[in-house]
């Protein structure tokens, strides 16, 4: 009795912590993370029944030794369909900044010294990873774009084998997401406001704009029934109210990965600021906090007559280390926007500004400087534009 017992407990250990690893995968990297030991890899096992022993897996960071993974005081044993978070070996558990990021199911790991490969990862080059089970077999490698900005990591979209450049993408959200669902993977649905956009970009008083708004489904299933509405802020609270309305539809049948563009027009818009809000409307999202977005346009007075705007002043013969400049003047009562206007001599030019700016108040003075350094001589109360200005010939 006792001999048949034994054998069937035995089977039924291996069976529990079997170390089929070729479920395990990278699933996220910290590598620019804020000041301080706050970089980690993170593992997931896509297993949906097996547990791994992770206990003297290494991290291998580019040309470096490879970083023993050591328990951090739970334990080595990754169950299925779960994160891993390997931590620097110095990191403060329970002061550090992801304390209250991590869930409680995620397993905390370390590796056995204070950084990943001698002084920790790049966040200025690309570099390599891999991962190494007890064996010495390579399971699994990225490398990883550093194109972040800071506290943002790499994050897997899909969590499979693949890890080309296309299944990873920089995380949306600041700090990552240590222990828990990417913020770049797909789910079921997830409708976007991909884009707020006015056409014309640069319109004059007593023109239509036509406002486009693009709405993108990024989750993974069809979106059946979905609204799109577009508000006029007019107190610029950044608040859609019911009074500011100006479009809504209802649409339906968007497929996943599809999008549609919806547009409406505001007639005859005289001179000044106005604000958008563009939301999309849609029950079963998952993601709502990327369902809205905010722009700005600005609706110019009418273009300028000649002499409206005139050269006042030429500093074409400066003294010594002084810059070469120019005043101008608006001589009427309007605001003129100067962008896309040019100032040249009979051989080069130079552009003042994009279309959107920069704007001469009325009866004021702009000076344009071919050096930030006029300061030093002038103390000057105007706006002072400084440009790449031709030589002017004495």
């Amino acid at each position: 009795m006792i001999k048949k017992v034994i054998p069937i407990f035995f089977l039924l250990f291996i069976s529990i912590f079997s170390q089929s690893d070729s479920t395990l995968i990278f699933s996220e990297i910290m590598f620019y993370p804020q000041t301080g030991p706050n970089e980690f890899i993170e593992l997931y096992n896509f297993s949906e029944t097996e547990s791994i022993d992770l206990d003297s897996f290494k991290i291998k960071y580019s040309t470096s030794n490879p970083d023993i993974i050591i328990s951090a005081g739970e334990g080595t044993i990754l169950p299925p369909k779960s994160f891993a978070i390997i931590l620097e070996g110095d990191y403060p558990i329970g002061s550090g900044i992801y304390d209250g990021l991590i869930p409680s199911e995620a397993l905390i790991l370390k590796i056995s010294d204070n950084s990943f490969g001698s002084s920790g990862m790049s966040n200025s080059e690309n570099r390599p990873l891999w991962l190494i089970n007890v064996l010495g077999d390579t399971l699994e490698s990225y490398f990883y774009s550093a194109n972040n900005s800071q506290a943002r990591s790499d994050e897997k979209k899909v969590m499979n084998k693949d890890s080309s450049q296309s299944n990873w993408a920089n995380s949306l959200v600041t700090n990552g997401t240590p222990g828990f669902q990417n913020s770049v993977t797909p789910v079921q649905f997830d409708l976007q406001m991909a884009s707020l956009t006015f056409q014309p970009s640069a319109p004059v008083e007593g023109v239509d704009v036509t406002i486009f708004a693009k709405v993108k489904n990024i989750g993974t299933s069809t979106a059946n029934a979905y609204s799109v509405e577009i508000y006029n802020d007019a107190n610029f609270d950044s608040t859609a109210d019911p009074g500011e309305l100006i479009f809504s539809q209802q649409y339906s049948n968007l497929p996943a990965g599809d999008s549609v563009i919806v547009s409406t027009i505001m007639n005859s818009l005289p001179a000044g600021n106005y604000q958008i809000i563009s939301n999309v409307l849609f029950s079963p999202d998952e993601k709502p906090e990327n369902n809205q977005l905010i722009k700005t346009f600005n609706v110019f007075p009418p273009g300028s007559n000649y002499n409206d705007v005139v050269i006042n002043e030429i500093m074409y013969s400066p003294s010594t280390g002084e810059p070469e400049w120019v005043e101008l003047l608006n001589t009427t009562n309007q605001s003129i926007n100067l962008g896309g206007w040019r100032f040249a001599d009979t051989t080069s030019g130079v552009i003042l500004g994009p279309p959107l700016g920069p704007i001469l108040g009325p009866n004021d003075f702009i000076i344009l400087s071919a050096n930030e350094s006029i300061h030093n001589f002038y103390n000057i109360p105007v706006t002072v534009l400084v440009l790449n200005l031709p030589s002017l010939n004495n």
